[in-house]
């Protein structure tokens, strides 16, 4: 997913209602299912957990991409609460809050284990437009980071070793 869909999709989530008094999540969900398969399979689990509440606004997604003609005995909008926030709205908030909590967490191991091994922390050399390293940024092409070198790396190297029966190495 683009950034400028994330900015969109976290707009719509603190937004009000939309067109029709729908969440304008909803409608965002709708339009990029078409765009995105990530999003189309994100739209296609919420009809399904909706379905099995008995509070489906997203229409199932049957393979052609198309929504479904009206009339096609969908359950009735959501009920809202008192705080004018449907309850699925309100776990999709937590699902993306949860998601972006788990994305930073792993930008940082990423970013750790990229600084150890003396990568880079973007493309890890695979990308030549990368703004970082312009694809040069491989294992090794830097000095890797000593501490992390010896957190990450040397325990690896230590068992590698031993499962094969080598001498040890004595990282300093």
């Amino acid at each position: 997913m683009t950034e400028d869909f994330q900015q969109q999709l976290m707009e719509a989530l603190i937004s009000g209602p939309g067109e029709g008094g729908r969440p304008k999540v909803e409608d965002l969900l709708l339009e990029f299912a078409d765009v995105d398969p990530k999003v189309r399979l994100i739209t296609r689990y919420l009809a399904q957990r909706r379905a099995e509440e008995g509070e489906s606004e997203l229409p199932p997604d049957d393979g052609t991409g198309e929504a479904p003609p009206e009339g096609n005995g969908r359950a009735e909008r959501v009920e809202w609460q008192e705080d004018k926030t449907p309850r699925s709205l309100r776990r999709l908030e937590r699902m993306v809050q949860d998601m972006h909590i788990e994305l930073e967490e792993l930008r940082e191991k990423n970013d750790a284990l990229a600084a150890a091994l003396g990568a880079c922390y973007l493309c890890w050399g695979k990308d030549l437009g990368c703004e970082v390293c312009h694809g040069r940024g491989r294992p090794g092409s830097a000095v890797p980071d000593r501490a992390l070198f010896a957190q990450f790396v040397a325990p690896a190297v230590r068992r590698f070793r031993a499962e094969k029966g080598i001498e040890p190495i004595r990282f300093r």
